[in-house]
């Protein structure tokens, strides 16, 4: 039906349907091979990959694979017999958007935007049904149209799928925490829809506890420093707090426990590092020197735990005559 049944059946098809060779190979390992478990994981893959921006641009990179995809997606939802008749209707109306619209009711690159929607729902849904970490790369992919993201902040533990964000769209700011990829809550909303470029890349700040229960959150409100928990189990914001004696800070992130982070933070004009008690609301101040420290982390190594920064002093010790000038390049320590 596709070919014709002899040499001039097939020329005179082929010259008034130029179908795409990914759609006739396709047709061919459709007819010629079950789909198998090898096959399902290489496009399961793909699609929770994200990699494609299209169906066009996956069919460019793995004509095989999205042919013979195709063609199932085809006969898994319409019905096994449609396949066959949608190359009838191709070959009967030379042309694939009004095949498609016959069998589908919708053109044909829709019907190839439909078949990229649905096999990234069918494997987003399968992933949180089993609640286990897919293997290979994971991407979550968002339609950004006027909005710009920043500050993307993935759930530590692997097999949660949750993520914090920012939005920023015309003046008005947005962070969101995204649940399995489809529960989306507003944790934090501010400014007014402008088109003015007011967006303030410093905040919000966010951190992940270790155990991806706990989402500290940092913002400017009113030349004021405002900080809150969000709590994933009770799904509550607590501990409610406005943070003095800072003039910004620049990083946060968790310690071991749940109760203390780390800030990198300029007070008097001067970048150091500190601890900060959530319970008590204490700081403890770590670094006190003219040089910039910056984007501080809790390490631990066999026999020793301390807190890793990026600093721009010219010597590894924490006592200095503050006569050095800063180094014009960043260098790792340790404290």
């Amino acid at each position: 039906i596709l070919f014709g049944e002899d040499i001039g059946d097939m020329a005179t098809n082929q010259t008034l349907l130029d179908l795409p060779k990914w759609l006739t190979d396709g047709y061919i390992t459709y007819a010629a091979e079950n789909w198998n478990t090898d096959l399902d994981d290489e496009l399961r893959a793909v699609m929770l990959a994200g990699l494609y921006r299209n169906f066009y641009h996956f069919a460019f990179e793995k004509p095989a694979l999205a042919g013979h995809a195709f063609w199932k997606y085809i006969a898994d939802k319409y019905g096994k017999n449609k396949v066959t008749y949608f190359l009838y209707l191709a070959r009967a109306y030379r042309n694939l958007n009004n095949a498609s619209y016959k069998l589908a009711k919708r053109k044909f690159k829709v019907l190839l935007q439909d078949f990229m929607t649905d096999m990234q729902d069918v494997y987003f849904k399968d992933i949180r049904g089993r609640r286990n970490a897919p293997r290979g790369q994971l991407a979550v992919s968002e339609y950004a149209g006027k909005k710009d993201f920043y500050r993307f902040n993935a759930n530590p533990v692997p097999r949660s799928f949750s993520y914090a964000v920012t939005e920023y769209k015309q003046g008005r700011i947005q962070l969101v925490l995204m649940e399995n990829f489809i529960n989306r809550r507003i944790l934090l909303k501010q400014g007014v829809l402008s088109r003015e470029e007011d967006k303030n890349p410093n905040y919000p700040l966010v951190a992940w506890d270790g155990k991806g229960t706990r989402l500290a959150v940092l913002y400017s409100d009113q030349g004021k420093i405002n900080f809150f928990v969000y709590d994933m189990v009770r799904r509550i914001k607590i501990n409610k707090q406005v943070i003095e004696k800072f003039d910004q800070i620049t990083d946060m992130k968790y310690m071991l426990d749940n109760n203390t982070l780390i800030f990198s933070a300029v007070r008097s004009g001067q970048s150091d590092i500190f601890i900060y008690k959530i319970d008590k609301q204490t700081i403890e101040q770590i670094t006190n020197d003219k040089y910039d420290d910056l984007d501080p982390s809790f390490v631990a190594f066999p026999n020793k735990t301390g807190i890793l920064f990026s600093s721009n002093r010219p010597v590894a010790t924490r006592e200095q005559s503050g006569n050095e000038e800063p180094n014009t390049s960043y260098n790792i320590f340790l404290v």
